[in-house]
């Protein structure tokens, strides 16, 4: 009997599908991918959709682990400090809104962000380079408690920071002390200075605040002087830290031998203006920080950084 090539072919197929008859075949192009897989029958599988439309558990973990990231922003307000942080549940905290010719910046940021509430807003000192934006923002935003030192100033950027609060009598004025603790979202927060009733001059009424995020740690240091750090350490105040925001913009009023020893900090920011009539950073700070990641708003513009209790992911600006 003689075969054509079409009828051995057949053939073979025919002995391929008997010999392996629990094989199933999908031929599909690029544009197609499998979703949809149904873990009632093994046997069911639907096509459909494009290939990015895929998600594995591996992927769906990573996406419910980025939903509880701690971000903070360190903006770039030139000599001046303004600081956002958005809990995992996407609650916000203030530290400062920078100086009175940023205010539009600040106001700018925010919008971009979606901010429309702020939970706490801790004004560190009544400086104007503190607090220039912060009339502007309790008038626009829903800002739930406000936490200050006990310490005035005869400036109009002050009194307007004074009147904003007495016309949006809802919100919660607080005189911050050392000893005063918060906790947000799984965010704990703690205020560790003032600790003293009075100072020899303003920066020294500057709150210091640690924030815990499970194992990472910030410390802001507002514009706290070498004497607010000795008295931390003296009480033997608990001030170790992942990331340090460097007090007085770099200042040598600031940021002692000491200090760093006990913070043992991983990474320094620095909030200050390029080429501003203070020279900070002062050189004597920069070489203290010798071996400390080190960034700073007048070169790398905001500071972006997300933890997830955990690990740190630091992005610049520019």
């Amino acid at each position: 009997m003689k075969y054509t090539r079409f009828t051995i072919l057949a053939l073979v197929f025919v002995i391929i599908i008997t010999l392996m008859p629990s094989c199933y075949v999908f031929t599909y192009d690029e544009s197609t991918s499998i979703s949809n897989v149904s873990n009632e029958d093994n046997n069911s599988i639907e096509l459909s959709g494009d290939i990015d439309d895929v998600t594995s558990n591996e992927n769906f973990v990573e996406s419910e682990q980025a939903k509880e990231l701690l971000k903070v922003y360190f903006l770039d307000v030139g000599q001046g400090d303004c600081i956002l942080i958005t809990t995992p549940n996407g609650k916000n905290i203030l530290i400062d809104s920078g100086q009175l010719s940023t205010k539009e910046k600040v106001m700018t940021f925010l919008s971009e962000k979606g901010i429309t509430e702020i939970e706490y807003a801790f004004f560190t000192h009544p400086h104007e380079d503190h607090i220039g934006a912060a009339d502007v923002i309790i008038n626009n935003i829903d800002v739930k408690n406000v936490y200050m030192p006990n310490v005035v100033a005869t400036t109009q950027v002050y009194e307007r920071l004074l009147t904003a609060l007495e016309e949006n009598d809802s919100v919660n004025v607080v005189q911050a002390k050392a000893g005063q603790k918060l906790t947000l979202d799984g965010v704990f927060i703690e205020i560790l200075s003032p600790i003293l009733d009075s100072y020899n001059e303003m920066n020294e009424y500057s709150i210091i605040m640690k924030i815990t995020y499970r194992k990472n740690k910030f410390l802001f240091m507002g514009d706290a002087h070498t004497t607010n750090e000795a008295d931390l350490i003296e009480a033997k105040i608990i001030v170790d830290a992942d990331v340090l925001k460097i007090g007085h913009h770099g200042s040598n009023s600031s940021t002692s031998i000491e200090l760093l020893d006990a913070v043992t900090p991983d990474i320094a920011i620095i909030s200050c203006g390029a080429n501003n009539k203070y020279g900070h950073p002062h050189t004597g700070t920069i070489e203290k920080l010798t071996g400390i990641t080190t960034y700073r708003t007048d070169i790398n513009g905001t500071i972006y950084i997300s933890c997830d209790g955990e690990e740190l992911v630091t992005e610049v600006s520019k």
